[in-house]
């Protein structure tokens, strides 16, 4: 008899089931792990929650621009996401990218205005 597992990894799913599945995954996490690089080479995760994701799969994040985040960006645009829901039986994901930085004149057309009181840098993760 096949475990649960066995049987998810046997199924195909279509690539437009699998990106319905994340953006469902991720509308029911609070906050994700945000990875950047160090200057001295190392990883940094800290948690963090996402301000917006768009359709064409930009995540956006509020920050304060006193973090180290905007350094270790400029350092090294390489990023990761990831997110933890075995918890509750519901999976993860590790999504790796690169990301940019904006201050919030120079933000994207169309991004959510739900960004637009805070001054703080935003980093925008491209997938």
């Amino acid at each position: 008899m096949p475990d649960q597992y066995s049987a998810a990894s046997a199924s195909n799913p279509s690539l437009t089931q699998k990106l319905t599945d994340l953006r469902s995954l991720l509308s029911t996490q609070k906050t994700v792990i945000l990875v950047t690089h160090a200057p001295n080479g190392r990883l940094h995760g800290r948690v963090m929650a996402i301000a917006e994701i768009t359709k064409d799969w930009k995540f956006f994040f509020i920050y304060d621009r006193e973090s180290y985040k905007e350094q270790e960006v400029d350092n090294d645009f390489h990023v990761n996401i990831s997110i933890d829901a075995m918890a509750y039986n519901k999976g993860w994901a590790s999504i790796a990218g690169k990301a940019n930085l904006f201050q919030e004149d120079q933000l994207p057309r169309g991004y959510s205005k739900a960004v637009q009181p805070h001054r703080q840098g935003v980093v925008c993760r491209q997938g």
